[in-house]
């Protein structure tokens, strides 16, 4: 056969420098498009909590200014990513104070939880699409099934005003005010533009396994679900979150970056980091909690 007509075969060499530069051309790739995705479901995200302050002032507008308090549970100590089931009633999933309740909220936030199975719709605007709602989803059932109030990957920050006392069970002279850091910064009884009423949750703690549990991070979201696993547990000492959307009182929602956050003190028991103390020792004096959601 002639030279010319013969089929030319790659060489192994030839090959080697194609798929190295494939493998290249991935590496440079992939970050950027899971990092796309990753901005995506941060959109959604922020999405949520707007939606969260529609029904929020809503709710207030039905309610005479009325704000649903961020629930009062374990230690004692306000835990603002947890919230009650019911409006009242004498069991744990129940508040008698006025707590942030899957029931008193559904309505107002496209009744994301069947109130019958006390099921929650894991495509509603209880979980944030970057830290996998199945996993919350699945969370959330073991820990009401267990008599529980469930936590959300969201935190609510009501009541951080001194005036409001007496939700402290054993400690009557308590309020949200005394468990957080810059109180100011948070909502007191009214939605007001500057103060902050919710977020992405950022909480780390002896309660948690001392896991760092937030959304957004460098490496996935992070957390210590219960009946679940996260993608990624962060020990710290400084946690590798990239930021968290934050709702206020008239409606809008902003991003606060890494940069703005004092990630390298998180870690701290006693750091006066913005943060909201809880359990873990707290008793009724306050700042002492070693369980904090961050803000």
């Amino acid at each position: 056969m002639p030279a010319s007509k013969q089929k030319r075969r790659f060489t192994i060499i030839e090959l080697l420098v194609v798929i190295a530069i494939i493998a290249i051309l991935a590496s440079i790739l992939l970050p950027a498009l899971s990092e796309a995705k990753e901005r995506a479901k941060r959109v959604v995200c922020m999405s949520n909590l707007r939606q969260w302050g529609i029904g929020l002032y809503e709710f207030t507008a039905d309610n005479d200014t009325l704000l649903l308090l961020t629930p009062v549970i374990w230690g004692p100590g306000p835990y603002p990513s947890t919230m009650r089931i019911r409006n009242s009633g004498t069991t744990a999933l129940d508040t008698e104070f006025g707590e942030l309740n899957a029931e008193a909220m559904n309505s107002y936030i496209g009744n994301p939880v069947n109130m019958t199975t006390l099921e929650p719709n894991k495509e509603s605007v209880l979980f944030c699409p970057s830290s996998s709602p199945s996993s919350w989803k699945r969370s959330w059932e073991a820990t009401v099934a267990a008599g529980t109030p469930p936590m959300t990957p969201y935190s609510y920050f009501s009541g951080f005003d001194s005036s409001i006392r007496g939700d402290f069970v054993g400690c009557p002279t308590s309020s949200r005010a005394d468990f957080a850091v810059q109180n100011e910064d948070l909502t007191w009884q009214s939605l007001e533009p500057d103060r902050l009423i919710m977020s992405d949750m950022v909480f780390h703690g002896t309660g948690g396994g001392n896991v760092f549990w937030y959304n957004h991070g460098a490496n996935g979201w992070s957390g210590n679900l219960t009946d679940a696993t996260s993608e990624f547990f962060d020990l710290g000492p400084e946690p590798a979150l990239t930021g968290l959307n934050q709702l206020f009182g008239d409606g809008h929602v902003k991003w606060k970056g890494r940069s703005k956050l004092d990630t390298a003190n998180m870690h701290l028991p006693n750091s006066v980091v913005e943060a909201v103390h809880g359990g873990g020792g707290s008793a009724c004096s306050g700042l002492t909690g070693t369980n904090k959601t961050y803000y």
